[in-house]
């Protein structure tokens, strides 16, 4: 996944793929503060740190967020993807 320069992984060749986002750069503390008060039902985000066994941060530790849905049945998804790319372009700033 892209936001603007910055590449994420998205935990491919994790035991979570899709349910944590990050990157080696990242901060995950940042990230969760911006996504959490947004409102979006049924799902949260909590710091995480893993390190993915495939592309683009194959072997390297990413710090970022773990998602975790409370209620899958009450969980929009595109509504939850809008709202986590908008906190990851506002937690990425100006970073190159």
């Amino acid at each position: 996944m892209s936001v603007g320069r910055a590449v994420l992984s998205v935990g491919r060749g994790t035991d979570l793929p899709f349910q944590v986002i990050g990157a080696p750069s990242f901060a995950g503390d940042d990230l969760a503060r911006r996504f959490n008060p947004m409102g979006v039902p049924a799902i949260e985000a909590e710091p995480h740190e893993f390190t993915p066994s495939q592309a683009p941060y194959a072997g390297f530790r990413c710090h970022g967020i773990g998602l975790r849905a409370k209620d899958r049945r009450a969980l929009r998804r595109l509504r939850a993807g809008f709202h986590l790319l908008a906190a990851a372009i506002a937690a990425c700033g100006s970073r190159p």
